[in-house]
């Protein structure tokens, strides 16, 4: 056997390495694209619950804040005015309705938790106050000291 000149080592080598390498690679790529929609999700959940926050839990204040987190998950455009008109245009280049509207009336169920619907309820039971623009709210000066055992009832 002659072992001064290999021939072909490189090339096996080459085969055998680069299925790795190239699954490695886009595995990588992937993994950095489910972080970003994750990212994304993550977002839209804080947008909803904070708006539910701000405007007494109230559904259509739910959904606009889970909308405006997910609009960037149906959207091309890098500045705001192209984002405002591809939220409106609200479909894709074959006509087909895709936009964060509806995958949120479609896909999703929006859940109350905590407060329950009876916690606005004026009267016995309930410890909704109105205010001075008649909205019902519950106060927040004594929630840590209230019962919060009456379970949960979904909104919308």
């Amino acid at each position: 056997m002659n072992f001064r000149f290999p021939k072909g080592q490189a090339m096996v080598e080459f085969i055998i390495v680069i299925p790795v390498l190239i699954l490695l690679i886009f595995g990588t790529i992937q993994i950095g694209f489910i972080y970003s929609a994750k990212t994304t999700l993550n977002y839209a959940t804080f947008q909803a619950a904070r708006l539910g926050a701000v405007n007494h839990a109230t559904y259509s204040s739910m959904r606009r804040g889970l909308i405006r987190g997910l609009a960037p998950l149906y959207t091309s455009s890098s500045d705001l005015d192209g984002v405002k008109g591809d939220i409106e245009a609200g479909s894709d280049s074959e006509g087909v309705q895709r936009d964060a509207k509806s995958e949120v009336d479609g896909f999703t169920r929006i859940i109350r938790l905590s407060p329950h619907a009876g916690l606005f309820d004026l009267g016995s039971g309930g410890a909704g106050v109105e205010n001075a623009n008649g909205i019902i709210e519950i106060p927040n000066d004594n929630l840590m000291f209230r019962p919060s055992d009456a379970g949960f009832d979904e909104v919308g």
